[in-house]
């Protein structure tokens, strides 16, 4: 196993040659140079921060022995997760792309499958749903604290219940 240390921002990407040996990158993977075949990289949450995702999606799926799969994991475009990042692109004033729509066009004809898991996070209040979504605005965090009143008005016209969904999109692909 190797384990490279990484800064805050990266995720953990799981390369496994046979299911024996595993390789755990955790380092930056736009600079990695992967030594060998996998037949399973997991990228979990991680597509958002790179510089160049085309690349980098294409390097892991270059990393993959012939019957090796990528899993990709982001967050979808749909429930409540959504509509609240146009809502607040729009208060920042920047377009806004979503992940999952970007490795959809940059996989193409790679896809072999896709899977949808709903997750929610609860929360009390207005003010404890917007601390427990800081980290999906990572990339803009003093934009996200300079509109913390829109984006409180946001929720409570917007999020009915006490329940905020995000559907957590699993791409696979070869």
């Amino acid at each position: 196993m190797l384990s490279i240390p990484s800064n805050k921002w990266q995720a953990p990407i799981v390369l496994m040659r046979k299911l024996t040996h595993k390789c755990f990158v955790n380092a930056d993977w736009e600079s990695y140079q992967p030594a060998g075949d996998a037949n399973i990289v997991l990228a979990s949450h991680v597509v958002y921060y790179f510089q160049d995702k085309p690349a980098a999606v294409h390097k892991m799926l270059d990393t993959l022995s012939p019957e090796g799969r990528a899993l990709f994991v982001v967050n979808g475009n749909d429930a409540d997760y959504g509509p609240l990042k146009l809502a607040f692109a729009e208060m920042i004033g920047k377009l806004y792309s979503f992940t999952v729509d970007e490795l959809r066009e940059t996989l193409g004809d790679r896809v072999v499958g896709e899977h949808v898991v709903r997750s929610e996070l609860d929360f009390e209040s207005p003010q404890k749903l917007f601390e427990a979504l800081r980290l999906s605005f990572d990339n803009h965090p003093q934009e996200y604290e300079q509109h913390r009143s829109a984006i409180l008005d946001y929720f409570r016209t917007t999020v009915s219940s006490r329940h905020f969904g995000i559907n957590q999109v699993i791409i696979e692909a070869r």
